[in-house]
Protein backbone atom coordinates (compact mmCIF):
# COMPACT_ATOMS: atom_id res chain seq x y z
CA UNK A 1 0.00 0.00 0.00
CA UNK A 2 0.83 3.24 -0.64
CA UNK A 3 1.51 6.01 1.62
CA UNK A 4 1.60 9.71 0.45
CA UNK A 5 3.08 12.40 2.34
CA UNK A 6 0.46 15.11 2.14
CA UNK A 7 2.63 18.08 1.42
CA UNK A 8 5.81 16.86 1.81
CA UNK A 9 8.42 18.51 0.42
CA UNK A 10 11.72 19.90 0.66
CA UNK A 11 13.03 23.41 0.73
CA UNK A 12 16.45 23.90 -0.67
CA UNK A 13 17.81 27.59 -0.14
CA UNK A 14 20.72 28.22 -2.06
CA UNK A 15 22.79 30.73 -2.07
CA UNK A 16 24.40 31.65 -5.68
CA UNK A 17 27.59 34.17 -5.54
CA UNK A 18 27.36 35.92 -9.56
CA UNK A 19 30.26 36.10 -10.63
CA UNK A 20 30.25 40.55 -10.74
CA UNK A 21 30.78 41.71 -7.01
CA UNK A 22 27.40 41.63 -5.93
CA UNK A 23 25.73 40.48 -2.78
CA UNK A 24 24.41 36.78 -2.88
CA UNK A 25 20.94 36.01 -4.19
CA UNK A 26 19.23 33.30 -2.05
CA UNK A 27 16.26 31.47 -3.56
CA UNK A 28 14.09 28.21 -1.76
CA UNK A 29 13.66 25.74 -4.39
CA UNK A 30 10.93 22.87 -3.53
CA UNK A 31 11.30 19.37 -4.75
CA UNK A 32 7.30 17.79 -3.77
CA UNK A 33 8.03 14.22 -2.74
CA UNK A 34 4.15 13.57 -1.63
CA UNK A 35 3.66 11.21 -4.80
CA UNK A 36 6.80 9.40 -3.74
CA UNK A 37 6.73 5.79 -1.40
CA UNK A 38 9.86 6.93 0.45
CA UNK A 39 9.63 3.61 2.07
CA UNK A 40 10.74 2.17 -1.17
CA UNK A 41 14.30 2.44 -2.59
CA UNK A 42 12.35 3.31 -5.94
CA UNK A 43 10.96 6.12 -4.00
CA UNK A 44 14.29 7.57 -2.71
CA UNK A 45 16.06 7.02 -6.41
CA UNK A 46 13.09 9.28 -7.31
CA UNK A 47 13.17 11.84 -4.70
CA UNK A 48 17.29 11.88 -4.95
CA UNK A 49 17.03 12.70 -8.81
CA UNK A 50 14.46 15.43 -8.21
CA UNK A 51 17.08 17.40 -5.79
CA UNK A 52 19.82 16.92 -7.47
CA UNK A 53 17.49 18.48 -10.45
CA UNK A 54 16.59 21.36 -8.67
CA UNK A 55 20.07 21.59 -7.61
CA UNK A 56 21.82 21.32 -10.36
CA UNK A 57 18.82 24.41 -11.65
CA UNK A 58 19.50 26.51 -9.23
CA UNK A 59 23.28 26.32 -8.87
CA UNK A 60 23.18 26.63 -13.01
CA UNK A 61 26.52 25.73 -15.05
CA UNK A 62 29.24 27.56 -17.43
CA UNK A 63 30.90 27.14 -19.68
CA UNK A 64 33.71 25.04 -20.35
CA UNK A 65 36.02 28.03 -20.78
CA UNK A 66 34.79 29.96 -17.29
CA UNK A 67 37.00 27.72 -15.16
CA UNK A 68 35.71 30.50 -11.92
CA UNK A 69 32.45 29.55 -12.81
CA UNK A 70 32.37 26.24 -13.56
CA UNK A 71 34.09 26.07 -9.82
CA UNK A 72 31.77 27.64 -8.61
CA UNK A 73 28.81 25.97 -9.66
CA UNK A 74 30.71 22.49 -8.49
CA UNK A 75 30.75 24.33 -5.02
CA UNK A 76 27.33 25.19 -4.97
CA UNK A 77 25.81 21.80 -5.94
CA UNK A 78 28.26 20.25 -2.90
CA UNK A 79 27.24 22.44 -0.13
CA UNK A 80 23.61 22.21 -1.37
CA UNK A 81 23.18 18.67 -1.54
CA UNK A 82 25.18 18.89 1.90
CA UNK A 83 22.63 20.77 3.42
CA UNK A 84 19.58 19.03 2.77
CA UNK A 85 21.34 15.82 3.56
CA UNK A 86 19.46 15.69 6.53
CA UNK A 87 16.40 16.71 5.36
CA UNK A 88 16.22 13.85 3.02
CA UNK A 89 17.06 11.58 6.36
CA UNK A 90 14.43 12.96 7.63
CA UNK A 91 11.64 12.91 4.89
CA UNK A 92 12.42 8.89 4.63
CA UNK A 93 12.40 8.35 8.38
CA UNK A 94 8.85 9.73 8.63
CA UNK A 95 7.60 7.94 5.77
CA UNK A 96 8.88 4.98 7.15
CA UNK A 97 6.91 5.63 10.34
CA UNK A 98 3.58 6.68 8.21
CA UNK A 99 3.93 10.34 9.35
CA UNK A 100 2.62 13.13 6.81
CA UNK A 101 4.89 15.96 7.47
CA UNK A 102 6.25 19.08 5.98
CA UNK A 103 10.27 19.76 5.79
CA UNK A 104 11.28 23.22 5.43
CA UNK A 105 14.50 25.18 5.63
CA UNK A 106 15.76 28.92 4.72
Amino acid sequence: MKTLLSLAAFAIAVTAAPAVAQPPVSAILVVRTADLDLRSPAGISAMDRRVRAVVALACGDSSEVDLHGRNAAVRCRAETLAAVAAQRSRAIALARRGSATEIAAQ
